[in-house]
This record gives C-alpha cells, structure tokens and sequence, in this order.
C-alpha cells in the first residue's frame, strides 16, 4: 500500500515525462504498424504419401545387394525428404529457372501497363544497411541469391504427419507465389532423379544383350551335342533306354525260363514214348451178335407163330399141326446149337502215344523258337547297353552346358526384370510420376502477414504503459542518489519541506510504527530508527 502511495506521488511529480515517454512509444507502434516494409507469405503443402520409391529397391540392389536388407521407417522417410528439400541443388535449380534478380530485388519484370510503386523509406533504408553489411566480404550475386533462398523459405513437417508445408516471404505477394512454384517444380524434378540410380538402365540393356549372346551359344552347343548323340534331351533319352533295357530284361529272363521248361518237358516225352508209352495197344470186342443166329431166332419166332395159329385151328394130331410142331422143334435145336454173341480183337495205334509225340514236337519247335527269340533278346540288351554306355560318355559334357544353361538362364531371367524396372524408372522420371502430391499449390496472399498489427499495437501498449509507470520512479530514485558539495542545512531545509508535502495523511498518526529509514547526514546515508511522530523528516529508500 506504501509503495502505491509513493507511486502515486512520483507520478504527480514526474506526469509530464510519463506522459511524453508513453506517447513517444504508441507512436513508435504506430509507425511501426504505418511504415514497416509489409512481408507477403505464399503456402505451398506436399503430401508424401507411400509409393515405389520406399516399397521398392533399387535394381541394382536386387541384383548385386542384400534384397532382405531392412528399409527405413516412414519416419525415417520423412525426415530424409526433409534434409533433400533444404539440399542446395534444389536451390540451385530455383535461382536458374527464375534468376538473381528476382530473388533479390523481390520484384516482378514489370510490364508497360503497370506502373511502379512508390519504395517504402523504411523499406529503402533496411535494404541499404543490408547491402553495406553485404559489402564487408563480398560475394556474386547468384551465391546471394542462393543464400536468401536458404535464409528466407520455411520447410517444415509435423511430427506425425506426412504433409510437408513450404512457404516463403517476399515483399510482393506474386513474387513469393512464382518462388515456391518454382521450388516445387524443382523438387518434384529432383525427387524423381533422386530416388533411382542414373544408368542403370543403360547397364541392364547392356546385360541383356551380352546375356542373350552367352545363352544362345551355350543353346547351340547343347543342340550340337544332341544332334551328335542321337536325342532330344539326355533324361528323356536315359529314361527310354533304361525302359527298354529293363523291359528287354524281363522278356530275356522270361525266354530263358520257357526255354528250359520247354526242354525239361520235351526230354521227359522222349523218356516216357522210349520206355514207357507203346506205339500200338491190342483191342479186343467181346459181346458181338452173330447175323445167322439172329435170322434162326426170326425163323424160329415165326414157326411158333404158325404153331399156335394151328392149334387154334386144328385138332390135336392133325397133319399141319404135327407137322409144324416138328420143324419147329428141329429149328428150336438148330439156335440152341449156335451161339449168339462172339469176341473180335485188332491192333491200334497208342492215342497216348501220339498225343505226347505230338506234345513232344511242339516242345521241341517251341524250345527252338525260344532260343531264336532269347539270342535276339541278347542282341538288343548288348545295343541298348551300349547305347547307354554312349549317353554316359555325353552326359558330362551335356550335365556342364545344362547347368551354364540354367544359370544363364536364371540370370536373364532376373536381368529382364530389373532391366524392365530400370525402364520403368526411366519413364516414371521422364513424366516426372513420383509418390510426392501438391496437395495445395504455391497461394497468393494479397494480405501481408508481417509487421503483425495487433500483436505490434499490443506491444506499443505494453511498453507504453510500462514507461508511464517506471519513468516518475526512476527519476524519484536517481534524485535520492547521494552526491559531493551538498550544503548541509538547506539540504536539509529543502528535503524536510518537499517530504512534508508529500507525507500522506497516515503518518501523522505517532504510537503505531516505528521505521528505520535512510536519511542524509553529511554526505552519507545511514539507518537511524527514529518515532514516527518525530517532526525530522525522511524519506523511503
């Protein structure tokens, strides 16, 4: 509460130069707001979104490299864009396409309808400064504008984000939007030739070529050798021959095993139609009627017909009847005198006898017949065998042009893919198709963003204020400052009437407090602890 007392007092005192000092500050401010050069600001935002430069290696990687080497993280990807973006050959590229002038004069060619606009004082004096203190070590004009560009344009991107914000400030707003166009243009340029190795595929064509010839010798050698041999290709004509090898086989060592049983079993013929089976066997026919006897018995059959037929019709003792009844008995004696069946006998030819015969030449023209058979089976596994032994002679030479073959092969293979990604590249660059959007090309702003008025207006009041209120304490306080050849009494006479004046109310009440403050005694400032209702006067340090 003192201290705002004091204040008040200074204030009353010194309300002219806090008065003055405030007014002089609001109208630095204002000049400031009025006269300060104006910057213009133009935004350009890139969006670096996921593409074949971070999914993808480069060919030469995939061919003479580690292909499982670990990429780089997104972030990694990001801030590596960044330190390309601040590179000095983007730079570079900006100052060629627009040059020095317009980059350090801040200006547009003006045509002949525009007319120039009037230098800002401020604006010419700032610049003339700049160009003394350039003068100091002087360097080219292109070397400046190279400089100004990396001093004046801002690349920044969010931590988590993939959206790069490029912006630069110039003093006209066209020239910043025609400088981060330009920026642009030459980083898109520049990323397209940064992310792919030059030459590669220059390199690859040349592979190719020299790949193909290689593989179109290593074809004609192998056809040579396969003309030489007889066959199309060595595992197919191995298997062939290995087929009929082994199915000649089987059939040699099935002849073989007819061949002996055939032998067995015609050697067995002959022992049995040698010793055994006869050539001819006896047959005898028992139980053959004899025709004679058979004619009796119908003769006889006939007279006992007659003899009954008589007796029916004639008495006993008639002359037919007795007649009858005895040629009758003379006939039934002459068949009971025969015999009535006889025994014929022949000799045959053995059926057994022929039927091994017969068995026994088919044996033999079977046997001759395998032994045709198994000499020709011989014959044709001594050819394939030989055959095989032949492939055997070929197949090293064969084994080595099929295995530079497949690797030749394999090789042209991988070449063509990575002369096609090389090709790709090629194109990709030429039409400038990178992974990087212009998701907002280069603004223009025709609302300049420095000097910042409200934030300038806010300082002024600031420091206005502030001066207002330091300024009457400051110069209580360097008035109090002790001080050679100070006249004692009216030193003492002017200080006790001036701190009179100025006592507030509330020190004339004495019993309350009781301050040791600093009072001027001959020269010098001492602390003396005195009632505060005593008439001398002091004064706050």
């Amino acid at each position: 509460m003192n201290s705002l007392i004091l204040w008040r007092a200074s204030l009353r005192r010194h309300w002219f130069a806090a008065s003055f000092a405030f007014a002089a500050v609001l109208a630095i401010a204002v000049a400031v707001i009025l006269y300060a050069p104006r910057q213009y600001r133009s935004v350009s935002k890139l969006l670096l979104r996921v593409g074949y430069e971070s999914g993808s290696l480069d060919p030469t990687m995939s061919v003479v490299g580690d292909p499982n080497a670990p990429l780089n993280t997104r972030q990694d990807e990001i801030e590596t864009a960044l330190d390309v973006m601040h590179s000095r050959t983007i730079m570079n590229d900006v100052v060629d396409r627009l040059g020095t002038d317009l980059i350090l004069e801040d200006q547009l060619s003006q045509s002949g309808d525009v007319s120039e606009e009037p230098q800002n004082p401020v604006a010419a004096w700032i610049g003339a400064l700049k160009t003394w203190a350039s003068n100091i070590d002087p360097i080219g004009s292109r070397e400046r504008a190279i400089r100004t560009l990396e001093q004046s344009i801002d690349i920044s991107a969010s931590e988590r984000s993939s959206l790069v914000t490029v912006q630069f400030k110039s003093k006209d707003p066209k020239v910043a939007q025609t400088i981060v166009s330009a920026w642009v243009d030459a980083y898109l340029d520049h990323h397209a030739q940064v992310n792919r190795t030059r030459g590669t595929y220059a390199f690859f064509l040349e592979q190719d070529a020299e790949l193909k010839n290689q593989l179109d010798e290593v074809h004609r050698k192998i056809r040579d050798a396969k003309n030489a041999a007889g066959f199309a290709t060595l595992d197919g004509h191995q298997k062939l021959l290995e087929s009929q090898l082994e199915k000649v086989s089987g059939e040699l060592f099935k002849v073989e095993a007819d061949l002996v049983e055939s032998s067995m079993r015609a050697q067995a013929y002959a022992d049995l139609l040698t010793t055994t089976v006869q050539p001819t066997v006896k047959e005898e026919t028992t139980g053959i009627e004899r025709s004679s006897h058979d004619e009796m018995r119908s003769a006889l059959f006939q007279l006992e017909v007659l003899e009954n037929e008589y007796a029916a019709k004639y008495k006993p003792g008639h002359p037919k009847l007795t007649s009858i009844r005895e040629q009758l008995n003379e006939a039934r004696k002459i068949v009971e005198a025969q015999e009535s069946d006889r025994t014929e006998s022949r000799e045959l030819i053995n059926p057994t006898h022929q039927q091994l015969f017969a068995n026994q030449v088919v044996d033999l023209a079977t046997e001759k017949s395998l032994r045709e058979r198994q000499k020709k089976l011989r014959e044709q596994q001594r050819y394939l065998i030989g055959e095989i032994n032949s492939i055997n002679e070929h197949e090293q030479l064969l084994s080595k042009l099929q295995r530079d073959s497949q690797v030749l092969e394999e090789r042209y293979k991988v070449h063509s893919v990575m002369l096609e990604q090389a090709r790709l590249n090629e194109e990709l660059e030429a039409n400038r198709i990178t992974s990087i959007n212009v998701s907002q090309p280069a603004t223009l702003e025709e609302r300049p963003v420095s000097p910042n008025k409200p934030l300038c207006a806010l300082a002024g009041l600031i420091a206005a204020f502030a001066l207002a209120i330091g300024i009457p304490v400051l110069m209580d306080v360097r008035s109090y400052w002790p001080t050679d050849d100070f006249p004692q009494s009216d030193d003492h006479e002017s200080a006790d009437d001036s701190w009179d004046e100025s006592r507030p109310e509330s020190a004339e009440e004495p019993d309350r407090v009781r301050t040791s403050v600093p009072i001027r005694i001959d020269k010098a400032v001492v602390s003396h602890e005195a009632p505060a209702e005593s008439s001398a006067a002091t004064r706050p340090r």
